[in-house]
């Protein structure tokens, strides 16, 4: 039997020829599928997504933040891409010592430590914009939806903002 190799493919057998050289004996076919690579692997998580926006903001590399926060810089990419979801405290410290987030985005990173179910694109969303509190991120992110769809971010936040803005009233 044969093989034919193809870079980050995962192989598949092909029957020989027959012994007068044409036709398949007992086909068996050796096909070459790509493996995911990167974050095909794991879905995002908001703490991931949190982590990776921070970095990008201070223009630091995986190898640059690992060294200045002594994590390991593959254990930080194993959180961005959501392999990794359960920090310790004392790791997270590390990171946001290196990342010096704004006051609400270090506690939306902490937060996000013990709610791993976040919607990644709503923390995406409210990271891009400041004027976002974190009570009405958690109450967005608390939102529990029917069926498959989903809000968009500014659809959601919208109907937080606009739900205690009529709570501020009936008080």
């Amino acid at each position: 039997m044969y093989q034919s190799m193809c870079a980050g493919a995962t192989p598949v057998q092909h029957a020989p020829l027959n012994s007068t050289g044409c036709g398949l004996v007992q086909p068996r076919a050796m096909v070459f599928f790509p493996q995911p690579q990167g974050s095909e692997l794991m879905p995002q998580t908001g703490l991931g997504v949190a982590i990776k926006t921070l970095r990008e903001r201070r223009t630091l590399s995986l190898r640059e933040i690992g060294q200045l926060s002594t994590v390991d810089h593959a254990y930080i990419h194993r959180l961005e891409t959501g392999e990794k979801t359960n920090p310790s405290p004392d790791l997270v410290e590390k990171l946001l010592k290196v990342l010096k987030p704004s006051e609400r985005d270090a506690v939306l990173v902490t937060w996000l430590v013990d709610h791993a179910d976040a919607d990644p694109s709503l923390v995406e969303f409210v990271l891009q914009d400041p004027s976002i509190s974190i009570d009405v991120f958690t109450a967005a992110a608390g939102v529990r939806h029917r069926g498959n769809a989903r809000p968009d971010p500014a659809t959601l936040i919208a109907r937080i903002k606009r739900a205690f803005e009529d709570d501020d009233e009936d008080d």
